[in-house]
């Protein structure tokens, strides 16, 4: 998000904040392909975690190391960009779905 215009944060339970300013050439591309126009709106995929806490690990550091930050930013990037979401099967006919997509 253009951190010159205005913005605000909301949410509907408890929740942590973890975030991180990055720029680049391809900083805008990213930020379109994220917002779509209509911001960005994350539904607490854990999977995200351990990518923040590596860019702040490898950040905190005397002698940082860029290119595991520039890792880390890339993953969380991925993450948030192509999100890994199953559609939500009903528990019955799981058994099938999964051996179908086991065998086809």
């Amino acid at each position: 998000m253009n951190c010159r215009l205005p913005h605000r944060y909301y949410v509907t339970g408890s929740t942590e904040l973890l975030w991180f300013h990055f720029s680049g050439g391809e900083s805008a591309a990213y930020v379109r392909l994220l917002t779509g126009g209509t911001g960005i709106c994350f539904d607490g995929n854990h999977e995200i975690l351990p990518y923040f806490e590596q860019i702040f690990y490898y950040g905190d550091k005397q002698v940082y190391n860029e290119h595991r930050i520039s890792v880390g930013v890339q993953s969380v990037l991925c993450c948030l960009a192509a999100p890994d979401t199953k559609p939500d099967i009903p528990e019955v006919i799981r058994p099938a779905v999964e051996y179908i997509a086991e065998h086809f």
